[in-house]
């Protein structure tokens, strides 16, 4: 969990766009993260099959809150480069 000051200062953490099945999101790429995750609202623009896990993946994050997430998208190609150039 990271604030936007954060963002700014942190060496960690860019800002920019990924293509998910050729469709582009704006996303936080956070180098320490040991997860990925995307809104609702954005997988459901995707055209990728969701495969619901019979036990949620319980995470915890940094302020202690858990959160379960009962869905899990696999082989989602992602593209990530410099435009541009």
């Amino acid at each position: 969990m990271i604030s936007k000051r954060e963002v700014v200062t942190s060496g960690m953490v860019i800002t920019g766009t990924l293509f998910l099945n050729t469709k582009p999101f704006c996303v936080l790429f956070d180098s320490s993260a040991t997860h990925s995750f995307i809104s609702t609202q954005s997988a459901l623009q995707l055209d990728i099959e969701l495969v619901k896990v019979e036990r949620n993946y319980r995470i915890k994050l940094p302020n202690d809150f858990i959160i379960e997430c009962p869905i899990l998208y696999k082989h989602v190609l992602i593209s990530i480069g410099v435009l541009g150039i």
